[in-house]
């Protein structure tokens, strides 16, 4: 018999709430690729590419990934409900870009709504899965010491990175590039501290750890690597050189994240004494009535 999801909530207004992300995501994605130039009016040249790019990337990536993962917590799957708050991070920190970076539009409200909502849904989703049935599924599975390792080190190797490039521009007497001040900010106020704490408490092996850090990965894995894709197509567009270091190390981190991540689908897919008989009146005390 198939154990029931280690939840001690009903999600029903979390997945109402999801759906409605995904709609916006949508429509807001498309008519960036279809009317791009209606959308982003008079955007630099350079800029344009990012944005409608990054439109492509939301409906090749971050749409599947959200309904994926919303479509196998529905049916019971332990990794589809530990990455689905990831999936709604990563609209938050995407239409990010697009409130401060993107000119202002009409899809300007649609965006806050889009981090408004996927913010308080994944928080939603999160407090109400059971941390400590989590952790029991996953100890032994996802080790704790490397993960915990990988997450503070890329942390403070980009705090340290965006840090530095302010402070050479402030004692410069320049400023930052448009893009590059919207990634900064986005970074050291919401991905880095996220993955920072995140790699302290799996390294704590603290149970909320086991719920929060699969996510966090899958999040990181493709801004990284999409990142690096949009990176491509803008050189491509403006026929500018490639630059290998702009490129090759969102891949490698990327890829490293999705390997982190396994160890999670792993831990998800191995047989526990949580689906076995005697277990099954307590988890249906914690499960959704």
């Amino acid at each position: 018999m198939r154990s029931r999801p280690p939840i001690t909530r009903d999600l029903s207004l979390a997945y109402l709430v999801s759906l409605l992300v995904a709609l916006i995501m949508t429509i807001a994605s498309l008519a960036g690729l279809v009317a791009g130039t209606s959308i982003y009016p008079d955007i630099d040249v350079k800029l344009f590419p990012l944005f409608v790019g990054q439109d492509a990337l939301n409906v090749l990536v971050g749409l599947p990934i959200l309904l994926g993962s919303m479509w196998l917590a529905r049916r019971g799957s332990l990794i589809g409900l530990l990455l689905w708050p990831g999936a709604l991070f990563y609209v938050v920190y995407d239409y990010g870009y697009y409130v401060l970076g993107a000119p202002f539009n009409w899809f300007f409200l649609p965006y806050i709504a889009l981090m408004t909502l996927g913010m308080y849904a994944a928080i939603a989703v999160v407090v109400s899965v059971d941390a400590d049935a989590v952790r029991g599924r996953l100890t032994g599975s996802v080790p704790a010491r490397p993960i915990g390792g990988f997450l503070i080190g890329l942390a403070l190797l980009f705090t340290t990175l965006w840090a530095a490039m302010t402070l050479s521009a402030l004692a410069g007497g320049s400023t930052l590039d448009p893009i590059a001040r919207v990634v900064t900010i986005l970074d050291l106020t919401l991905q880095l501290p996220a993955l920072f704490l995140a790699g302290i408490l799996v390294w704590r092996r603290r149970p909320i750890a086991y719920v929060i850090t699969g996510g966090l990965l899958l999040q990181a894995a493709a801004y990284l690597i999409g990142l690096s894709a949009i990176t491509v197509l803008q050189e491509v567009v403006i026929g500018g050189p490639f630059e290998p270091v702009a490129i090759v190390p969102g891949l490698v981190v990327g890829a490293l994240c999705l390997i982190a991540i396994g160890a999670f689908v792993r831990g998800a897919a191995r047989p526990t004494e949580l689906s076995a008989p005697p277990a099954r009146s307590a988890l249906e005390h914690a499960s959704v009535r």
